[in-house]
């Protein structure tokens, strides 16, 4: 008998559960998977977060905030948990996205991230984001570029 060659990048077992049932699983095992540094792991558990987070389970809302606060300069990693964030629709998340096109000061290294999170801002309920990007929009310690992008994502909600 021959073994059975195993696929490439295996999704893992441990967060089976939690595809099935987003609802009622235990949120333990895609937590750590999410506080990975490695892109396979964490970009299997991220998906799952968000799933969880539009099942309204609270706790993954705020494990995906709080792993966008403690990500440091991991750009990668942090545009792939803004992407989705959009599940989570509640003032607190624009506040902290917004508070990140405040403190992220533009260059080259961070604008990917930047367009991240204004995309991820344009794609939540406009009832949710609209006054607070028009007030942002008029903040002049912004760059051209910043400001520039949140006038677009005004013009398409």
């Amino acid at each position: 008998m021959t073994a059975k060659r195993p696929a490439k990048h295996p999704f893992p077992e441990v967060l089976e559960a939690a595809w099935h049932d987003p609802e009622n699983c235990s949120i333990d095992p895609v937590v750590k998977s999410a506080l990975s540094d490695d892109p396979h792991e964490y970009k299997s558990a991220l998906p799952l977060l968000r799933n969880m987070a539009e099942f309204k389970r609270e706790d993954a809302a705020v494990f995906l905030i709080g792993l966008l606060m403690t990500c440091g300069d991991k750009w990668e990693k942090r545009m792939v948990i803004v992407g989705f964030l959009h599940a989570v629709e509640t003032d607190a998340c624009v506040d902290v996205l917004l508070g990140e096109l405040r403190r992220v000061k533009s260059t080259n290294k961070t604008r990917r991230y930047l367009q991240e999170v204004i995309d991820t801002l344009s794609s939540m309920p406009p009832r949710l984001v609209r006054s607070k990007l028009q007030a942002l929009a008029e903040d002049v310690s912004l760059t051209p570029w910043v400001q520039t992008r949140i006038q677009a994502a005004m013009d398409s909600l």
